[in-house]
């Protein structure tokens, strides 16, 4: 006859073995918790300010021509690549809300703007020029 101390795999855990488990469950779910806070917090910080968006002004418009963005404080560099002067400017509908006239042929300008949640477009070179796009979006925080 042989005797096994091996718990029955068909009863239920009882006593520490079930409180370690539900130990270990809840530990699990409390990093998980305190990564994704971290996460927003950092996400809500950084938000509140974008250094070093680098955009080129081309005989295409602005490249790149799309961009998504928290809101808050940013810096646009603005290079031009053409042999001519240009201008770049962000549009709220009809309103211009920053821009920088007549950059350099070959030079660069920094413009800093800081920008609600919104759609936003572009004037790449001249108002003819191919229009570009600012999508500034809220991230999402975690409320509790």
């Amino acid at each position: 006859m042989t005797t096994s101390t091996d718990p029955d795999p068909k009863k239920p855990m009882r006593g520490i073995a079930n409180t370690y488990s539900y130990g270990i469950a809840i530990g699990i779910a409390l990093a998980i918790g305190g990564f994704e806070m971290a996460w927003n917090v950092h996400a809500r910080n950084t938000a509140m300010r974008m250094d070093g968006i680098t955009l080129t002004l081309d005989a295409n418009g602005c490249a790149p021509g799309a961009l998504k963005m928290p809101p808050g404080a940013a810096t646009f560099n603005i290079v031009n690549a053409t042999a001519q002067p240009l201008d770049w400017q962000i549009l709220d509908g009809t309103t211009v809300v920053a821009g920088q006239s007549a950059i350099a042929p070959g030079k660069a300008a920094s413009v800093a703007q800081t920008l609600q949640p919104g759609d936003y477009q572009m004037i790449c070179g001249s108002a003819a020029a191919p229009r570009g796009a600012i999508e500034v979006i809220q991230p999402r925080v975690m409320r509790g």
